[in-house]
This record gives C-alpha cells, sequence and structure tokens, in this order.
C-alpha cells in the first residue's frame, strides 16, 4: 500500500466530478461493496492546549469511484470530527455513527492525552470509519472518498474553504421592521396564528420514549460496569496483599507449614493476576462496547430532533402560506392596495414553493429515518447479545481458572499437614524449628 502522493499532477477530483462519475460509472450494490479501513501510527503533535494526534488512514475499497484501490492519508481527529459533520448535514435522516470523546482535561487549563487514551481513540476510529464505510448509503459519499483519497494538502484546502462557505451570514438590519409589524397585525386580526396540528407521529413519539429509555438504561448499565470494575480491581489488590501475608507467615513457621503458607500465597498470587486480566478484559470487552452503545444511542437522538426540526418547518411553511393568503384576501378587499396585491400573490408563491420543499424534505426524513432505526436496531440487538456473551463466557473462566488454582493447592496442602502432624521422630529433625516445637524442652 502507498500513500497518495503531496505533489501529484493528477490531484484529486472534485465534488462534482465525483458525482459525475459516479453516475456514468456502474456501482457495486452495497452488499458487494469491499472496504478495510485501518487507523495506524498515532503521533503526538504539539504540548499543552494545542496537542493533538496525527493518524495515518489506510483504506482498500473496490469501489470504482476511488481512483486507487490501496492508499493511505494522514488525518488528524478533528478532520474526523468534519467529516461526521458534513456527512450529517448531507444525510439528514440517517444515523451517522459516532465518534470517540474529543479529549482528556484534568482541569480547565491542564490538557492531557495519554498512551492508553491515544490507543482507545485510535480503535474507535476505525470503528467509526468501517461503520460509515459499510452504511448501505454513505460508503458511496463523495465526502468520504475526499477524507479517505484527498492528499492533506488539498484536504486542508478544500476544508478551508467548505468552512469559510458555511460561516452564517451576515444579520441584515431590520430595515423591514414595520411591514413584519403590518403582517403580524394582519395575521393576528385574520385570527391566523398556528394553524398546523403540531401533534408528532405516535409511532415517532414511541421511537423517542424508546431511545430515551435504552439511552438512561445503558448509561445505568455502565455505571454499575464501572463499579464492578473497580471492585474487582480491588479484590485483585487484596489477594495480592493475602498473597505476601501467607508467605511472610510461613516465613515465621518455618518446615512443613512454610512450604504450606508458600503455596497458599502462591495461589493468592495467581488470583490476584487472573483479577488483572479480567479486569483488563472487562475494560476492552464490556465497558467500551457500553460506552460506544451510549454514543451510538446520542445519535440516534441528533437524527430524532432533525426529523422533529423539519417536521416544525414544514409546519412553519404551512402557517406562512395560510397567513400569505390571509394577507392577500385582505389585501384584494381593499381599495388602492393593487401594488401590494401583486407583491403579495408574489411571496405566496414563494411561501407555496418553500411549503412543497420542506413537506418533501420532512417525507425523505421520515422515510430514511424509519429505515435506519430497522437497521440500528437490528444491529443493536446484535452487538449487544454478543457483548452479553462476552462477558458472561469471561466471568464465568474467571471463575473456573479461580477455582482449579485453589483445587491445585488443596493436595499440597494435604501433604504438608500430613507432614506436620507426623513429624520425624529423629533428634535434631528440621522440619519444625526449636522455637515452635510442642510439648517440654529436653
Amino acid at each position: 500500500m502507498t500513500d497518495v502522493p503531496v505533489d501529484t499532477e493528477l490531484p484529486p477530483p472534485s465534488y462534482a466530478s465525483i458525482h459525475e462519475g459516479m453516475g456514468e460509472t456502474s456501482q457495486p450494490t452495497p452488499e458487494n461493496v469491499k472496504f478495510d479501513i485501518v487507523v495506524s501510527d498515532p503521533v503526538k503533535q504539539g504540548d499543552g492546549v494545542n496537542a493533538h494526534v496525527s493518524y495515518r488512514v489506510s483504506t482498500t475499497t473496490n469501489l470504482p469511484q476511488y481512483r486507487w484501490s490501496e492508499f493511505s492519508v494522514i488525518r488528524r481527529f478533528s478532520d474526523f470530527v468534519w467529516l461526521r459533520a458534513r456527512l450529517a448535514e448531507r444525510n439528514r435522516g440517517t444515523i451517522i455513527p459516532p465518534l470517540p470523546q474529543k479529549g482528556v482535561s484534568t482541569n480547565k487549563m491542564v490538557f492531557t492525552i495519554s498512551t492508553e487514551f491515544i490507543e482507545a481513540r485510535r480503535k474507535a476510529l476505525i470503528l467509526f470509519l468501517n461503520r460509515v464505510a459499510h452504511h448501505p448509503k454513505l460508503c458511496f459519499s463523495c465526502d468520504l472518498q475526499f477524507f479517505l483519497e484527498a492528499s492533506e494538502e488539498a484536504w486542508a484546502e478544500k476544508k478551508q474553504s467548505m468552512m469559510a462557505e458555511a460561516a452564517p451570514a451576515p444579520t441584515k438590519p431590520l430595515s423591514n421592521f414595520g411591514k413584519m409589524i403590518e403582517d403580524f397585525a394582519q395575521t393576528v386580526v385574520a385570527g391566523s396564528g398556528r394553524v398546523t396540528s403540531r401533534t408528532e407521529d405516535p409511532e415517532h413519539i414511541k421511537v423517542q420514549e424508546y431511545v430515551s429509555n435504552s439511552t438512561n438504561h445503558t448509561a445505568e448499565v455502565r455505571r454499575q460496569a464501572e463499579r464492578l470494575l473497580r471492585r474487582q480491581k480491588e479484590l485483585g489488590a487484596a489477594y495480592m496483599e493475602h498473597g505476601e501475608a501467607m508467605a511472610a507467615l510461613g516465613v515465621c513457621e518455618g518446615g512443613a507449614l512454610k512450604e504450606a503458607f508458600a503455596a497458599a500465597g502462591n495461589a493468592s498470587f495467581s488470583a490476584h493476576k487472573l483479577m488483572d486480566l479480567q479486569a483488563s478484559d472487562m475494560i476492552a470487552s464490556f465497558e467500551e462496547p457500553l460506552k460506544d452503545a451510549t454514543r451510538h444511542l446520542k445519535a440516534v437522538q441528533e437524527v430524532m430532533a432533525d426529523r422533529e426540526k423539519a417536521w416544525h418547518q414544514s409546519c412553519d411553511a404551512k402557517d406562512e402560506v395560510f397567513r400569505m393568503q390571509a394577507r392577500l384576501a385582505k389585501l384584494r378587499s381593499t381599495a388602492g392596495k393593487e401594488a401590494a396585491v401583486g407583491e403579495t400573490e408574489r411571496a405566496l408563491l414563494e411561501a407555496q414553493r418553500a411549503e412543497s420543499q420542506t413537506a418533501d424534505q420532512y417525507q425523505n426524513i421520515i422515510e430514511q429515518t424509519s429505515a435506519e432505526m430497522d437497521r440500528f436496531q437490528k444491529d443493536r440487538a446484535d452487538h449487544l447479545k454478543k457483548v452479553l456473551c462476552e462477558f458472561a463466557m469471561s466471568q464465568a473462566q474467571m471463575q473456573i481458572d479461580l477455582a482449579k488454582s485453589w483445587q491445585e493447592l488443596i493436595p499440597n496442602l494435604d501433604a504438608n499437614i500430613a507432614q506436620y502432624a507426623h513429624p520425624s521422630t529423629k533428634a535434631g529433625d528440621a522440619s519444625i524449628p526449636p522455637a515452635n516445637r510442642v510439648g517440654p524442652a529436653r
């Protein structure tokens, strides 16, 4: 796999050319799309609040819209944030996979980036990109292609120009404030406040309740998992201290008891190691997947909120048409308002076009969200079943290993205790230290 050239005579194609290429080239179906994306080689840049980490993003794909089948680029976390925001903006109604948290701060002025944090983020970024790449719609995204394929210079230039285009326009002064008051007065007189029903679809409300309840309960399971993890770490530390105490007692006793207590101490040390391994496994196989599940539910909530926003926009557009119609009827019944009538008729046409556009947009979001929720619930069920099975198997295996460790100790203890109970009668036997012999001195 080779890096995308930084200086090349053939720069990455523009967004327009990508769209044209997608139309002209036969694309594989989503089921046949092959993507393998790896995020590797994290490199920390800068210090303090200016610190960031760059990553190598390596891609292998069979999509013909890409110029290469294997390539790699360098990206930083803010680039991933930009990609996700862009995908959400251009794919309304689609659940965009979540990103990991932005950073870790010990206080308001000090920011830390630990090796463990970077590794956890790297894995989460791999998960994010591969989820996007295997989504039946997002896998064909020209934004994803540009992110994966553009050289660092082309990426920075395009990103900067698009951010400038997305900057909010300056607020215009209220030069038409008098007209706004007049329109509002006529609206009130005509009784044309919010006339569109603002009651959402009952099925949508059920979905909102499900997502809200699932978010709360998932967060609670995660909190309890963290609590269980702390307890297991504490128990592992207790086993270590217990083993040290047993070994010290064996040294004090000497002879057969020394060996018995040393064996018991070793069993405690083994239990400590098992607890440490179990804690690490629990972080990777249970705690982190729960964090991801919580983030994914928040991504669903974003889509639900956007759908509600589109619904209100559609209702507002309908209300605007009604207000324009009421205003036009009022003007037509008033002599000398011919110029205002013509202006209002044009405004009504614009309002009707806006109503049609917002209604179509809302309907598209409804259809996309419905399909997304079906896909999300299926994937979530499969994922959480796997997580639960791995958690149960891990807990069971730990108990089996712990039991085995203590069971193997029993024959050793039996032998040493038997030796202690029937010591040799030879004079000067060293199996029991003289200071610890039972009975009168001879």
